[in-house]
C-alpha cells in the first residue's frame, strides 16, 4: 500500500512515484487505457455499497483486485491535480511558463541552438547546477525533439534529485522530450570511487559541457585495471535475469501469459541493473524498466525507448511495466499470446545485447588502466586545483555495495521479524499475509545479496579453517543463554568464523536454491513437501540470523557511510 494521509499538510502528491510525477499526463492517459469507465464504476460501486453496508456482503470484486484499482485511482486523482497546478502556475508565472505553452506549435520553428539554451535555463533555474552535459540531441519519429542530460548539482543541498528530474521534465514538456540524470556532485564522487567510473566515461567522452559554474574544478575519471569486481557484480544479476527468462519459457509454453510478461519484466529488470551495477557500482533502487532502459541506453545505443515495438510499431514497454503489478494483483489484466510471444523475443535480444556489451567493454577497457578527464573553463595551474575524484582501492571491494544495500534497508531486527513471517507461511503451506507479497521478493532478494557479500567476504578474509581449528570452538562455546540467532562475546570479536560456519552448512550455490524454493513457498499455500522440497525453518532462521548479526558488525567496522 503506498503513503496514506489525511493531513491537511499533504497538499502535495505522496502515491505517485517521480517518474509518474515527470509525465502526470502520461499517466492519466495509460490509466485511461488500463480501466474503462465502466471499470471504474464498478469498482467505485462495490468499495461503497461494501463499506456503508449494515453487514459485511458478498462483493465481486476481490481484496486484491479492489487495492490495485484504489492505489491507480488515487495515484490518477494527484496526476489530475499536478496537471491542474501547472496550469494555474502557467497563468502566474507570465515570464516562464504562458510563453512555452504558447509557443509550443511553433516550436519547429526554434533552432536547435536556442532550444538547447531555453532548456539549460530551466535546468538552471529548477535545480543549483554544477554542471550540465549534453549527451545526445536527436529527434523521434514524430519529428519531436528528444534530448538527454546529465547534470551535477550543489552537494549540500537537500531536495532530492529525482524531485528536481521531475520538475525540470514537467517544464520543459511542451519543448522537448528531455530524459535527464541528475546526481549530487559528492555522490557522483562516492560512486567513481567505488569503481563506477566506467560507466560515466562511457558516457561522457562523448557528450558536449554545456554549462559548467566554475565552482567544481577539473577532475579526472580513473578506470581500474582490474575489471574482476566489475565482472563479479554483472554475474551476480545476470544469473538471476537467466532464472528468470527460462520461467518465462516455461510460462509462455504453459499459455500462462500475464506470468509470461511478469517473468520477462523480472529478466529485464535484473538484466539493466546487472549493467549498470558493473559500470557505475551502485544499484538503482527502482523497478522502472523506463528509467533503467533510459540509463542503459546511453552505453548501448539498441535500448532506445521503442525497443519493445512490434512490427506494427505498437509499444509493448506498458505492457511489461504494468506485468510487475498487474499480472499479480488485477484480474483484469490480461496478455495474449502474441503479445507473450514478442516479449520473450525481446527479452532474450536485451540479455544477448547487454552480455555482449560487457565483453566489449570488458576487452577493451579491463587492462588498460585509462583516465577520462572532464574539461573546464577552471585554469588547471590554479594552486588549489586537486582532482576531485580518485580511485581507492581499499574501498573498493566487491562486497561493500551489497553490505550497504541490506542494511540501508533493515536493521537485524526489523530484518528478524520479516523473515520470521516469511518462513511462517512457507512452514504452514499458506501464502504470505502479512503485506505485499512484493515484499518478500524484496526481502528474499535482500537478502541473497547478503549471503552474495559473505560469499565474497570468506575467501578473501578468512584464511584459517575455523572448523578445523579446536581452539576456536572451545572458546566459542558458552554456558550462558543466548536467543536464537544472537552471537557469543567471542563469536562478536570473530564474525567472519560465523560466515565460515554459515557456508559449512550448505554451499553458496545450495544457499541459493534453498531461497528461490522458501520465496515460491511462500507466496503459495502449495506444500513444498509434494513438489520434492522441505527445509528446516528453524534451522535456517538461526543460521540466517546469525549470518546478519555477523556481517552487521562487519559492516560498522568497515564505517561505510
Amino acid at each position: 500500500m503506498r503513503y496514506t494521509t489525511s493531513s491537511e499538510e499533504h497538499q502535495y502528491p505522496v502515491w505517485i512515484s517521480p517518474e509518474e510525477m515527470a509525465s502526470p499526463a502520461d499517466f492519466v492517459r495509460n490509466f485511461c487505457d488500463s480501466w474503462k469507465l465502466s471499470d471504474c464504476r464498478f469498482y467505485l460501486w462495490q468499495m461503497l455499497s461494501n463499506s456503508i453496508s449494515y453487514e459485511f456482503t458478498h462483493i465481486e470484486a476481490s481484496a486484491g483486485g479492489q487495492i490495485f484499482f484504489f492505489e491507480n485511482i488515487m495515484a490518477m486523482i494527484e496526476s489530475v491535480y499536478l496537471l491542474n497546478t501547472e496550469t494555474e502556475k502557467s497563468a502566474i508565472n507570465g515570464n516562464i511558463a504562458p510563453s512555452r505553452v504558447q509557443d509550443s506549435d511553433n516550436l519547429s520553428e526554434i533552432s536547435k541552438e536556442d532550444l538547447l539554451d531555453k532548456i539549460v535555463c530551466i535546468i538552471r533555474e529548477t535545480a543549483p547546477t554544477d554542471k550540465i552535459f549534453l549527451i545526445s540531441s536527436r529527434t523521434d519519429q514524430s519529428k519531436r525533439p528528444k534530448l538527454d542530460f546529465v547534470v551535477l548539482t550543489e552537494s549540500t543541498d537537500t531536495k532530492s534529485t529525482s524531485e528536481y528530474e521531475a520538475d525540470i521534465k514537467n517544464l520543459t514538456y511542451p519543448m522537448a522530450a528531455v530524459e535527464i540524470s541528475i546526481f549530487k556532485t559528492s555522490y557522483f564522487n562516492s560512486i567513481v570511487e567505488n569503481g563506477g567510473g566506467l560507466y560515466f566515461s562511457l558516457v561522457l567522452q562523448k557528450a558536449e559541457l554545456v554549462f559548467d559554474s566554475g565552482k567544481q574544478k577539473d577532475f579526472i575519471i580513473p578506470i581500474s585495471k582490474n575489471f574482476d569486481r566489475a565482472q563479479l557484480r554483472f554475474d551476480y544479476f545476470h544469473k538471476r535475469a537467466v532464472s528468470f527468462l527460462k520461467t518465462s519459457e516455461a510460462h509462455l509454453r504453459g499459455k500462462e501469459y500475464e506470468l509470461t510478461a511478469f517473468s520477462c519484466h523480472q529478466a529485464v529488470e535484473h538484466t539493466l541493473n546487472a549493467l549498470l551495477f558493473c559500470l557505475m557500482g551502485i544499484k538503482n533502487k527502482t523497478h522502472n524498466l523506463k528509467k533503467l532502459l533510459g540509463l542503459s541506453s546511453r552505453v548501448i545505443t539498441k535500448l532506445q525507448s521503442n525497443f519493445f515495438e512490434d512490427e506494427n510499431q505498437t509499444d509493448l514497454l506498458p505492457v511489461l511495466q504494468s506485468a510487475y503489478i498487474k499480472a499479480r494483483y488485477s484480474e483484469k489484466f490480461t496478455v495474449d499470446s502474441k503479445q507473450a510471444g514478442i516479449l520473450l523475443s525481446k527479452t532474450e535480444q536485451l540479455l544477448i545485447l547487454v552480455k555482449q556489451a560487457v565483453e566489449e567493454i570488458k576487452n577493451s577497457y579491463g587492462s588498460t588502466g585509462a583516465a577520462f578527464t572532464l574539461e573546464s573553463s577552471v585554469d588547471k595551474e590554479d594552486p588549489g586545483f586537486k582532482d576531485q575524484v580518485s580511485s581507492n582501492d581499499s574501498i573498493c571491494e566487491t562486497y561493500q555495495p551489497f553490505l550497504k544495500s541490506f542494511f540501508d534497508f533493515y536493521e537485524p531486527e526489523d530484518f528478524k521479524r520479516r523473515f520470521f513471517h516469511i518462513l511462517q507461511a512457507y512452514s504452514q503451506n499458506d501464502y504470505y499475509r502479512q503485506s505485499s507479497p512484493s515484499d518478500v521478493l524484496f526481502t528474499m532478494e535482500k537478502l541473497g545479496e547478503l549471503i552474495f557479500a559473505a560469499k565474497e567476504l570468506y575467501p578473501e578474509h578468512f584464511t584459517i579453517n575455523y572448523l578445523k581449528n579446536e581452539d576456536a570452538g572451545k572458546n566459542s562455546k558458552s554456558t550462558d543463554f543466548f536467543t536464537l540467532g544472537e552471537l557469543s562475546s567471542f563469536e562478536q570479536q570473530n564474525p567472519l568464523q560465523i560466515i565460515a560456519e554459515f557456508f559449512a552448512f550448505k554451499t553458496y550455490d545450495q544457499w541459493d536454491e534453498c531461497l528461490k524454493h522458501i520465496c515460491f513457498f511462500a507466496l503459495c499455500s502449495d506444500d513444498p513437501t509434494e513438489a520434492g522440497f522441505r527445509e528446516d525453518t528453524m534451522t535456517i532462521l538461526g543460521k540466517v540470523l546469525r549470518l546478519v548479526n555477523a556481517c552487521d558488525i562487519i559492516y560498522a567496522s568497515f564505517g561505510i557511510n
